[in-house]
């Protein structure tokens, strides 16, 4: 075979390896190369809220002159100002335990401070201020729970018409 032959020759067998290859679904460059992925989803506790203790101011005895009391949101310990005079130890701080998944971040969210209405009556007190005791975020302990409690203050008119008093808040947790 001579030099020219042998070319067509190559020519011809390149051309139907080609076609064959193409036919087969085969690329002529084969250097396709794969990877995987894993899927994967965590799926955590939803948060729930639930009262323990309502906010109680306990009993006071309003004066001839305005005043107000104070529930600290951490100790429950009740403050006065003004002409009030706290009677007894009934008062205590508003608490609340909270479950979730373990070491995720939450978000508390406290309502506008209440209108208190006098049962029977009309005569009104307001609050002036609610207290969350540390910060609207917060982490979840590793067992999925927590504490939180509130306190406020309790605007209380001079001569204030003797009654009970009450009003509502609502506090909410969602995972930010």
């Amino acid at each position: 075979m001579g030099i020219l032959q042998r070319t067509t020759y190559m020519r011809v067998v390149t051309i139907i390896g080609v076609a064959a290859a193409l036919a087969l679904g085969v690329s002529a460059n084969a250097a396709t190369r794969t990877a995987t992925a894993n899927v994967r989803i965590a799926i955590i506790a939803p948060l729930s809220i639930t009262k323990t203790n309502d906010l109680a101011f306990g009993n006071i005895v309003p004066g001839a002159t305005a005043g107000t009391v104070t529930i600290n949101q951490a100790t429950g310990a009740a403050t006065k100002t003004g002409g009030v005079t706290l009677f007894g130890t009934a008062n205590h701080a508003a608490s609340f335990n909270i479950t979730g998944s373990g070491r995720h971040n939450y978000v508390i969210t406290v309502s506008a401070a209440p209108t208190l209405t006098r049962a029977g009556g009309t005569q009104t007190m307001k609050m002036t201020a609610l207290r969350l005791n540390g910060a609207t975020t917060r982490t979840m302990a590793a067992s999925g729970t927590a504490t939180l409690t509130l306190g406020g203050t309790l605007a209380v008119a001079a001569n204030q018409v003797a009654g009970t008093y009450s009003g509502t808040f609502t506090v909410s947790v969602a995972y930010p």
